[in-house]
């Protein structure tokens, strides 16, 4: 009996001593595929900032983009460099790149709502698509910073206490807003309208101080808010043929002509907005910024990794 004892308690042992093993083990494992994953992000970390390097060098070497700088009315310069550039593929050392290029003025910068004649104009066209108009109310909480006196128009900041209030961040940013107004309002109508196509997403600085939307390229989404207009007709405006150099190139009645002096444009604003995404296996990245041709600085980066 005794013996039979001595070696279930030695079989006990043993089964501890091995399951001790195991679980040793598999942390061990665990540790060495957790520091491999880790090597693997920041090289390819590493290779994404390399990348981002060789886009903007790119840039400003570009005899084209060269050109454009030197010519204050290169409107058809520049049309034909965003048709030739829209999107560029390539491949490098078992990595694959998409360069997205377009012009970064064709938005509505919500940093200029502070006015009433677009702010009206903004919440006509967010009316029709059966949003409140309280929306507007909370987008102007949204861009003019802190007050002491706690003097906001909505509660969004009670809900979220620490979201940026000086001026549109990004479209994550905005996000919390449409959610924030979705629950207080119990209203999806937010939905019915892409706001990465009618809102300009970035800080206030000495590049978009003076920012123009650029008729050129302005979106469906924007002229439909500019003018009143229907959609069908916000869209042929926005996939015009010929190159507007003026504002008589533009078929306007006088009522559009009178919203549209309103805002801020021009006819050749030379600003790029730039995407790129970069993919190696599992591993993504996404950057966005924006690139002024004259200046040949890049700005306003956003990184997703």
């Amino acid at each position: 009996m005794q013996n039979k004892g001595r070696d279930a308690i030695a079989l006990l042992i043993t089964m501890m001593f091995v399951i001790v093993i195991s679980v040793a083990i598999g942390l061990g494992l665990k540790q060495i595929n957790e520091a491999t994953s880790s090597i693997k992000e920041e090289k390819f970390s590493y290779q994404t900032a390399l990348l981002l390097e060789d886009v903007l060098k790119m840039l400003q070497t570009s005899q084209d983009l060269q050109t454009i700088a030197e010519n204050n009315d290169s409107i058809v310069d520049f049309n034909l460099f965003l048709e030739q550039t829209q999107i560029i593929p390539f491949s490098t050392n078992g990595i694959d790149v998409m360069i997205h290029v377009s012009s970064a003025r064709s938005k509505f910068n919500i940093s200029d709502l502070n006015d009433s004649r677009r702010a009206n104009y903004l919440t006509q066209y967010l009316n029709k698509y059966m949003i409140n108009s309280e929306y507007v109310s909370i987008l102007f909480d949204l861009i003019n910073g802190i007050k002491s006196d706690g003097s906001y128009n909505s509660a969004i900041f009670e809900y979220n206490p620490f979201l940026f209030r000086d001026y549109l961040v990004s479209y994550k940013q905005l996000q919390r807003v449409n959610e924030f107004y979705k629950q207080e309002y119990t209203d999806n109508s937010i939905e019915n309208v892409d706001f990465t196509k009618l809102f300009y997403f970035g800080p206030k600085s000495e590049v978009n101080a003076t920012y123009n939307i650029d008729l050129n390229y302005a979106t469906a989404e924007v002229w439909e808010m500019i003018l009143g207009c229907s959609k069908s007709r916000a869209e042929g405006l926005a996939l015009h043929d010929d190159m507007y150099e003026k504002l008589e190139d533009i078929v306007l009645e006088p009522e559009e002509k009178s919203r549209l002096n309103a805002y801020k444009y021009s006819f050749f604003e030379p600003f790029l907005e730039i995407q790129v995404e970069i993919m190696q296996n599992e591993s993504e990245a996404k950057i966005e910024f924006e690139y002024d041709i004259r200046q040949k600085k890049g700005y306003n980066f956003v990184y997703e990794i």
